[in-house]
């Protein structure tokens, strides 16, 4: 059953991202990835903020800075209201602006390092967003220290409108400030505000998601196989070299009784 604000609400689901998940996305915003190859419909090429190497562009944004948590990088994919914003060679360039502006906004400024609107698949409202979150701290003394990561981003923004800071809390907060920049911002005409969920299950899995990670899975897989015939191959070359040194104490055994040989016939003669 369609909903009422169906095509005519956005959405922003965030993802945490390891590092196997940066390099995977980056594959799959190149389409040198299964899934990316499966999902073309054309051959448009993609609209693209910073770079489609969003692991440099990564290393490129954090460096110099003090890392803050094990957050590689964070994903966002923000989705626009397909029903109100016409699928224009414009709209789409405003939409990937507009994506960017907002994550900035939203996390304090300073962390979008990439973005992509994929333009060869079937739905072009959608921009992946790579970003980290960069600030400056300042210590008692005056001192300051750039640093990045996940921050308290969200949690400020969930306790100031609902005063608690829980998952849904979070969530909530990010998708009600996402409507209020298509409302007040862009000023998109008829947007509607995304219906409350009813329950506190995580977010599904995007295709893209879902795709990429069943690519980690069988890379992982891969992985696992290749440690275990090296571990294989470690256990027959220590073998070897322990067979080596054998055969080595053997020869040299046999040259000292050699030695010991010749001088006992060069005695008797």
């Amino acid at each position: 059953m369609r909903q009422a604000n169906s095509g005519r609400s956005g959405a922003v689901r965030v993802q945490t991202l390891d590092a196997t998940d940066l390099s995977a996305m980056e594959k799959h915003g190149q389409r040198t990835d299964a899934s990316g190859q499966a999902r073309r419909v054309s051959e448009d090429e993609p609209l693209v903020r910073g770079g489609l190497d969003v692991v440099a562009r990564r290393d490129e944004h954090v460096e110099g800075r003090k890392q803050q948590g094990k957050t590689k990088a964070i994903h966002a994919l923000v989705q626009f209201p397909q029903d109100l914003i016409p699928n224009t060679a414009i709209a789409q360039r405003a939409m990937l602006g507009f994506a960017v502006d907002f994550i900035n906004d939203f996390y304090g400024g300073d962390a979008v390092f990439a973005a992509r609107l994929d333009r060869d698949e079937k739905g072009t409202h959608k921009v992946d967003v790579f970003f980290l979150p960069r600030w400056e701290f300042q210590y008692k003394d005056g001192r300051q220290q750039g640093r990045c990561g996940l921050g308290q981003f969200t949690k400020k923004e969930a306790r100031k409108r609902f005063g608690k800071d829980d998952r849904r809390a979070q969530g909530s907060a990010l998708q009600d400030a996402w409507f209020e920049y298509l409302r007040d911002e862009m000023k998109v005409p008829g947007v509607m505000p995304p219906e409350r969920k009813k329950s506190v299950a995580k977010d599904r899995v995007e295709p893209e998601v879902y795709a990429l990670q069943k690519d980690r899975d069988g890379l992982r897989q891969i992985q696992g196989r290749l440690k275990a015939k090296q571990s294989a191959l470690s256990a027959k070359q220590q073998q070897i070299e322990k067979d080596a040194d054998a055969v080595a104490a053997q020869l040299k055994i046999l040259g000292k009784r050699a030695t010991q040989m010749e001088k006992i016939r060069h005695r008797n003669r």
